[in-house]
C-alpha cells in the first residue's frame, strides 16, 4: 500500500493508542491516519513515499563521488532503442562502488514517480542476502521493507518497497509468465539487474517480460562474447544486439580499470607468464587436440559463409590489441 504525506502535516490527528511501542508501528498508525484524512477529502497528498512512511535518500555516509553523480545522471538521461527514458546499464568495474550507484539511481526514480518499488534481480541466493542487507544501510529504507524472492523466502511488494529476486526465481515462468512479471503486477516498478550480462542467457531473458517503467543494469563486464552473441568472425556484438542489451538498454557510463589506475582507486600491477612445460606425449596430443579444434571451427565458419582467413586476422589483432594494453597499463 502506498503511504501518503500531506501539505497540512500531522496536525488535527486523533491521540495515538499507547499499545504502540514500535517506531514503525507508531509510524504506521500516523500514515492510515493521514490516508483516512485525505480519503476525506481533508487534505492534499504531495508525494507517495511507500510503506515506510520516510522518503527515500542516500545515508549521510554514502556522498557521491564527482564520476558517481555523473553515472547516476547519464543512466537517468539514458534511452532505449524505443526510445524510453532512465533505460541504460553501467559498465563500472568490480570495487568500484555499483551497488552505491544502485542506491543513488533509486533515489532519483523514487523522487521521479513517487509510488516507485523496486525490483532487483541477482544471480545468487549469496548476492540477495548483501542486497537484503545493505539496502537499509545505504538507504533511508527500513530494513523491514526490503524483501526477498527466492531461497527460503517469498516476500510480496504488498508488504514490501524492494524485492531481491534470486536470477532462477525471478525467471520462472507461472502461466507462461516470468514470476517476476507477476510479482510486479499493480505497481509502478524500476528493475535493477545485478551482474546483468548474466540476464543475456538461455532463460534469464524471461524476466524482461515484466511491465516496468525504468530499467537499471550493473556490470564490470557487460559485453558477453559466448557464441550465440558474436557475428561470424567471432567479434562480440554491440550490447543494443544482445539480450539484456535489448532488454535493458545501452551503455550509458564506463569506468573501466584504466581509470582506476589512472586516478589512484586501484594500485598498479604487473602481469608474469610463468610458462608450463610438456612432455613428449604430451605435446603431441596437445597439438592434436589443438589441430582438431582450429579444422573444426573452419568448417563452422565455411558452413555459415565465412572466411577463416578474416577470422585468424582478426585474432591476431585482437591479441596485438590485448598485448598492448597490457604493457601500458
Amino acid at each position: 500500500m502506498d503511504l501518503l504525506v500531506l501539505r497540512h502535516g500531522t496536525g488535527g490527528l486523533p491521540p495515538m493508542p499507547s499499545g504502540l511501542a514500535r517506531p514503525e508501528e507508531q509510524q504506521a498508525w500516523r500514515v492510515r491516519q493521514l490516508l483516512a484524512v485525505d480519503r476525506a477529502g481533508q487534505g492534499m497528498p504531495i508525494q507517495a513515499i511507500g510503506a515506510g512512511g520516510v522518503m527515500l535518500s542516500l545515508q549521510p555516509a554514502y556522498l557521491l563521488e564527482p564520476w558517481q553523480e555523473d553515472a547516476v545522471a547519464a543512466w537517468f538521461a539514458s534511452r532505449n532503442a524505443h526510445d524510453t527514458p532512465h533505460h541504460g546499464n553501467l559498465h563500472v568495474y568490480t570495487g568500484a562502488g555499483k551497488t552505491v550507484l544502485a542506491a543513488a539511481a533509486m533515489v532519483r526514480a523514487r523522487k521521479e514517480r513517487p509510488r516507485t518499488r523496486f525490483a532487483i534481480v541477482v544471480p545468487t541466493e549469496a548476492l540477495a542476502a548483501q542486497w537484503v542487507e545493505i539496502i537499509p544501510r545505504m538507504t533511508t529504507m527500513p530494513a523491514h521493507l526490503v524483501g526477498q524472492v527466492g531461497g527460503d523466502r517469498a516476500d510480496g511488494f504488498e508488504d514490501c518497497d524492494a524485492l531481491v529476486f534470486i536470477q532462477a526465481s525471478a525467471q520462472k515462468l507461472v502461466d507462461g509468465r516470468s514470476r517476476l512479471a507477476r510479482e510486479a503486477d499493480g505497481h509502478e516498478v524500476m528493475l535493477v539487474v545485478d551482474e546483468c550480462h548474466r540476464a543475456g542467457a538461455g532463460a534469464g531473458q524471461r524476466i524482461f517480460d515484466v511491465a516496468t517503467w525504468a530499467r537499471l543494469g550493473l556490470s564490470a563486464t557487460p559485453i558477453r562474447e559466448d557464441p550465440a552473441n558474436t557475428d561470424i568472425y567471432g567479434r562480440p556484438l554491440p550490447i543494443e544486439k544482445q539480450p539484456h542489451g535489448r532488454g535493458i538498454g545501452p551503455i550509458c557510463y564506463t569506468r573501466d580499470l584504466k581509470d582506476g589506475i589512472r586516478e589512484g582507486c586501484l594500485p598498479r600491477f604487473e602481469l608474469f607468464h610463468h610458462a608450463v612445460g610438456l612432455t613428449e606425449a604430451e605435446q603431441v596430443t596437445y597439438d592434436e587436440v589443438h589441430e582438431q579444434n582450429i579444422s573444426r571451427k573452419r568448417k563452422a565458419l565455411l558452413s555459415c559463409g565465412g572466411d577463416p582467413r578474416h577470422y585468424q586476422g582478426y585474432i591476431s589483432g585482437r591479441m596485438r590489441a590485448t598485448n598492448r594494453e597490457i604493457t601500458q597499463a
